[in-house]
């Protein structure tokens, strides 16, 4: 019977899908059908950020009940969610760039307009030290599982009354809702550059989001430095458009 924890050579992490956890300069691999060591007996003073066992908060996704109920199922056993967790060393971050790279995660690609990625929902602790950090747990939804109607149930828009608005939302997304179920649960230590910790999630695009085109164009955010000469123009008493 296999132990728990087996000494793995980096050769055979590469090559399979099992998550890799790096601690104290060894490299473990654990199989889908194992579970992570008890968090009571980690070494490790950061093993919580990196605990395989977390649940996703599907309630913050702004989906339909048949993705939801087909995004648990994903995080059920056998699902096929995706897990990596990830060391402070510089190899083990470097790795951890480019996972979110290959998935458009990374900070610039974030940034871009095409961006397919958006924010579901974002949750922050301290953590004790020495040295005191900052844990940052971050959800993002690919904008083609954006359901619009789940949306506006979940931000219960409301008039100045405070009377609910019956209107439906009209879709301001950048791409069509094509139902796709791609999500990733991202915890980091804010710092800077960030160190992140672990990766979770769904990354197949369904047929339909991967052959999206982008059909609304975003709100272009005014860079800091035009936000700065209009502040200077006010203060002098000149117009915006002088």
């Amino acid at each position: 019977m296999p132990k728990l924890l087996q000494l793995c050579d980096p050769s055979e992490i590469a090559a399979s899908r099992h998550v890799s956890y790096m601690q104290l300069g060894k490299s473990y691999c654990l199989t889908p059908a194992e579970s992570p060591p008890d968090p009571q007996n980690a070494s490790s003073s950061v093993w919580d950020e990196r605990r395989l066992d977390v649940k996703l908060n599907d309630k913050a996704l702004y989906c339909t009940e048949e993705q939801r109920e087909a995004i648990r199922g994903i995080y059920a056993p056998g699902g096929g969610r995706i897990a990596e967790i990830f060391s402070e060393t510089p190899a083990s971050q470097a790795d951890a760039l480019t996972f979110l790279k290959d998935h458009k995660l990374d900070s610039e690609s974030l940034e871009m307009l095409e961006s397919r990625w958006s924010i579901a929902s974002v949750v922050r602790w301290k953590r004790k030290g020495p040295p005191a950090v900052t844990v940052v747990r971050t959800t993002y939804q690919c904008v083609c599982g954006y359901n619009t109607a789940s949306r506006q149930v979940g931000k219960k828009k409301r008039t100045e009354n405070d009377v609910q608005v019956s209107k439906e939302w009209s879709r301001h997304a950048p791409y069509d809702f094509t139902s796709c179920l791609v999500h990733a649960d991202i915890t980091y230590i804010d710092v800077a550059p960030r160190i992140i910790s672990r990766v979770i999630g769904w990354f197949q695009h369904n047929d339909a989001c991967q052959k999206s085109l982008l059909v609304r164009y975003p709100a272009i955010p005014l860079h800091e430095h035009v936000i700065q000469v209009a502040l200077r123009q006010l203060q002098r008493g000149l117009g915006l458009v002088s």
